[in-house]
């Protein structure tokens, strides 16, 4: 896609951050939201710890492998199309994750839940790029990262009151509420930018792009500190709640309190280093 030549009037400057910052944040609370209640599912769904643990597993493989296809089908659709149906259908994987009464519907909704949470995190960075200049752009991403740090912090302390006082299920409806208000500001908010390519979604046309920035060397050497970074924190996204909740007998409730230290370590570490860079 090009660059939009969409005007841009004065409330967009934080309107739109808003709405991007919105539909970001629902898909990060995808994961957050509902890890308290880990601990709980191998006893309310009769399966095992490790099988419970795979709804974050699976849904993180799939979060991850759908970002190789969003994309190139924002480049062919527009990102306003593809992020109404990324929260469209964040909604309604949120509502099966909310109704099955068996662990297997669980992993097929979270897998589901995965494929369209990763839409904001490919399409919010476009919207930015093409539709602000450069201050504006540098601006709102600064005010975007700190939205999207906290969110994670709060996440499982809602969540842990949430499934001592109405169930685990009430966080997925949690979740689909969300993502229809997020969905309805998209609507109402957000143009769409740039222009399509239909070529965009050719399969060899992919693989060549994705095969070239393979071969560069120092997209690399900043894509593999970022692998093992973030997969520590989903290791211990998947087994913390475990290890704090049954082996330490941390209330459920009470998680997110423990988690937010690690998302706040992460935030001034992050702070830190953009401080460094300058």
């Amino acid at each position: 896609m090009s660059r939009s030549s969409v005007e841009i009037p004065e409330r967009a400057i934080w309107v739109i951050p808003a709405v991007l910052v919105a539909c970001t944040s629902v898909s990060i609370l995808s994961t957050d939201l509902y890890t308290p209640s880990l601990p709980h599912l191998p006893r309310l769904l009769s399966t095992s710890a490790e099988t419970a643990q795979l709804t974050v597993s699976l849904n993180l493989v799939a979060y991850a492998f759908a970002h190789m296809l969003h994309g190139p089908l924002s480049d062919r659709f527009g990102r306003r199309r593809l992020l109404m149906v990324g929260m469209a259908g964040f909604l309604f994987a949120s509502l099966i994750c909310a109704a099955v009464q068996t662990i297997d519907g669980l992993l097929i909704g979270r897998v589901a839940q995965g494929l369209f949470a990763s839409v904001p995190s490919v399409v919010v960075l476009l919207i930015i790029r093409e539709m602000f200049d450069r201050d504006n752009a540098v601006r709102i991403m600064g005010y975007y990262g700190m939205a999207i740090g906290i969110t994670p912090a709060i996440g499982p302390i809602i969540g842990g009151y949430i499934h001592v006082l109405a169930g685990w299920r009430m966080n997925f409806v949690l979740l689909a509420l969300l993502a229809a208000g997020a969905f309805l500001l998209v609507c109402r908010f957000l143009p769409e930018t740039g222009t399509r390519d239909h070529s965009a979604v050719h399969p060899r046309q992919v693989v060549r792009s994705y095969l070239a920035l393979l071969r560069r060397r120092t997209y690399l050497r900043y894509l593999l500190p970022l692998a093992v970074m973030f997969g520590t924190l989903f290791a211990f996204v998947t087994a913390g709640p475990f290890l704090l909740i049954d082996r330490f007998g941390i209330a459920t409730q009470d998680y997110g309190l423990y988690y937010g230290v690690l998302v706040l370590a992460f935030m001034m570490g992050g702070l830190t280093v953009s401080r460094m860079v300058g």
